[in-house]
């Protein structure tokens, strides 16, 4: 893109509407959002968005566009089929941990980590957690403010690079860094 502002002559003005040219004069494009979202049970009265996740008749479905608004979750065009039932893809739930405030994890000066140890609930009615739960990797919703969405994302960041394990009904995350900001956690698990 920048090639072509430099061989048309065109403006900052003149760029298509998802383009702007920042400040450093590169041009940077608006992606939207890039994290699904679980959002429970399907509701035909409420309008999702593309990779909000729903679970409907037992099967998990993630929305491939924006604006659906009672069009049933059905693998296809509006929606992509991620798990259910029948042993192909095995049985997803999503759980969830915290708020975790910056205060709830644990300097272990043994080896330089942080660590937090708190109860993790299934958010859609799935099984409690147990020792063999496996959980994919962490997830969170952004909050719509810039700033604090920010912040939660260098938390996650720490997060993800850390691992987690299982116990009945308890998560264990341990990390090599400090999350500075209260973080609620998802992750999609069987």
């Amino acid at each position: 893109m920048p090639e072509k502002i430099l061989q048309q002559g065109l403006g900052p003005d003149e760029l298509p509407q998802s383009e702007q040219l920042g400040e450093t004069g590169v041009v940077t494009t608006d992606l939207g959002r890039i994290v699904p979202l679980p959002r429970g049970a399907y509701d035909p009265s409420v309008t999702y968005d593309i990779l909000d996740i729903v679970r409907h008749s037992g099967t998990r479905y993630m929305a491939r566009k924006a604006g659906l608004k009672g069009v049933e979750p059905v693998d296809g065009e509006d929606w992509m089929r991620l798990s259910d039932t029948d042993g192909k893809l095995g049985l997803m739930w999503t759980y969830k941990a915290g708020p975790i405030q910056p205060k709830d994890w644990v300097y272990n000066a043994e080896d330089s980590s942080y660590s937090y140890t708190g109860p993790i609930t299934p958010i859609d009615g799935g099984p409690a957690v147990t020792a063999a739960t496996i959980l994919r990797p962490p997830m969170w919703q952004p909050t719509g403010d810039e700033d604090a969405d920010n912040e939660i994302r260098e938390a996650m960041s720490i997060v993800a690079e850390g691992s987690c394990t299982t116990g009945a009904g308890t998560v264990a995350i341990k990390v090599w860094d400090h999350p500075e900001t209260a973080i609620t956690i998802f992750w999609d698990g069987r």
